[in-house]
C-alpha cells in the first residue's frame, strides 16, 4: 500500500502526459504501481473465496459471535435488487481496495495526532475519561476493557475531539480538482478544464474567518451544540471527507475505529511523552513532523507495566 500511496502522489506532481506515458510503455514509477496493485489485488481476490466458502458451509453460529465483517456484510446483502449493482468478486475486491486505499494511513494520521493534542491538553484528556466512567459498570472501571462501537455511540465528547483533531490536522492536507468546464468562482476566478483548483485543508481549519478568533486552538467543544449534541458543519467548511457526490463512504467506519481505539487507549493506560519528541511545524501549505514520536504507556492495574510505542503517520519521510 505505501507504494501505491507513494506513486500516486508522484502522479500529481508529474505532467500527466509523462506519467501517461511511462504507464503505456510499463516503465518507471507506473511499472511499481502495476505491481503493487496485482499484489493487493491477488491477497483480496484469496480472502473473498475463503469467506465465500466459509459462507456456503454455513458458518452462522461464529458469525453470531463475532459479528459481521465489511465483507460478509457485502457477500451476504446484494444489492442487485435494491440497486441493480451485483456483487461479483470484481466489485467487492474493488469496495474492499478502496477502503483499505482510503481508510488506513488516514485513521493512522489522524490517531497519531489525536493521541499528541489529547495528551498535550490535560482537560481534554479528563473529560474524555470522565466521560468513558458513564458507560463502565462500576465493578469494571478499574479492570482493562475493550469498547465496542454500540459502548460509544453516545461519547459526544470523544467525537467532538476527533473532529477538532481532522480540523487542524487534516489527513489529507490538500486536494485539488479539475473542472470539467468554463466556470466562474464566486470569488470572480475564471477556471478553465484545463486548470488545476487546489484548496488547503490545512490552512482552511485555521482560518478566522471560517472557524473564529480561536480558529487555532484546540477546542473540541466548538463541536457540541447548546443542547449537548454534535454540531454539523457544512461540509464545504469541514473538507476533510470531501464534499457533494464524491464524499466519501466511509465516514462512519472511519470514526467507529477512531473512537473504539482512542478509549482503549485513553481508559487502560496513562500516556506520557517521554520527552524526545520533536516536533516541527512549517508555516506553509503542509503540516510536518518528525516520523514518530515517542511515549510511556503506563498501565491502568495493580501492577504498573511500562512499555514504549512508537506512533508513524502517513507522511513520508522527510
Amino acid at each position: 500500500m505505501e507504494d501505491i500511496d507513494y506513486v500516486i502522489v508522484i502522479r500529481h506532481l508529474l505532467p500527466e502526459n509523462i506519467w501517461k506515458l511511462q504507464k503505456w510503455l510499463g516503465v518507471g514509477q507506473e511499472k511499481k504501481l502495476s505491481k503493487a496493485v496485482e499484489v493487493v489485488d491477488q491477497i483480496i481476490e484469496k480472502f473473498i473465496l475463503m469467506k465465500r466458502e466459509e459462507l456456503s458451509k454455513g458458518a452462522k453460529s461464529k458469525q453470531q459471535e463475532d459479528g459481521f465483517d465489511l465483507l460478509t456484510l457485502c457477500i451476504v446483502n446484494n444489492g442487485e435488487r435494491t440497486t441493480g449493482l451485483k456483487f461479483d468478486n470484481k466489485f467487492l475486491r474493488d469496495t474492499i481496495f478502496s477502503f483499505l486505499f482510503a481508510g488506513c494511513d488516514t485513521v493512522n494520521s489522524c490517531l497519531t495526532w489525536f493521541i499528541w493534542l489529547v495528551f498535550t491538553y490535560p482537560g481534554v484528556e479528563k473529560n474524555i475519561r470522565e466521560q468513558l466512567k458513564t458507560i463502565i459498570p462500576m465493578e469494571e472501571a478499574e479492570k482493562w476493557k475493550l469498547f465496542t462501537a454500540e459502548d460509544l455511540k453516545n461519547m459526544i465528547y470523544l467525537h467532538a475531539a476527533l473532529c477538532e483533531t481532522m480540523r487542524l490536522y487534516p489527513p489529507v492536507p490538500f486536494q485539488h480538482k479539475r473542472p470539467q468546464k468554463h466556470d466562474i468562482l464566486p470569488s470572480g476566478h475564471h477556471v478553465h478544464p484545463k486548470m488545476r483548483v487546489m484548496f488547503n485543508l490545512y490552512a482552511m481549519g485555521r482560518m478566522e474567518f471560517i472557524w473564529g478568533k480561536e480558529a487555532s486552538e484546540f477546542k473540541p467543544e466548538r463541536w457540541i451544540s447548546e443542547c449537548g449534541t454534535i454540531k454539523h458543519e457544512a461540509s464545504y467548511k469541514f473538507l476533510t471527507f470531501g464534499a457533494g457526490p464524491r464524499k466519501c463512504i466511509g465516514i462512519e467506519t472511519s470514526f467507529t475505529q477512531l473512537k473504539v481505539m482512542a478509549a482503549v487507549i485513553i481508559h487502560n493506560y496513562e500516556i506520557k511523552m517521554d520527552g524526545s519528541c520533536s516536533l516541527f511545524i512549517l508555516k506553509g501549505p503542509l503540516a510536518f513532523r518528525g516520523r514518530s514520536f515517542s511515549c510511556k504507556y503506563i498501565l491502568f492495574s495493580c501492577i504498573v507495566v511500562p512499555a514504549f510505542a512508537r506512533f508513524a503517520t502517513s507522511f513520508p519521510s522527510l
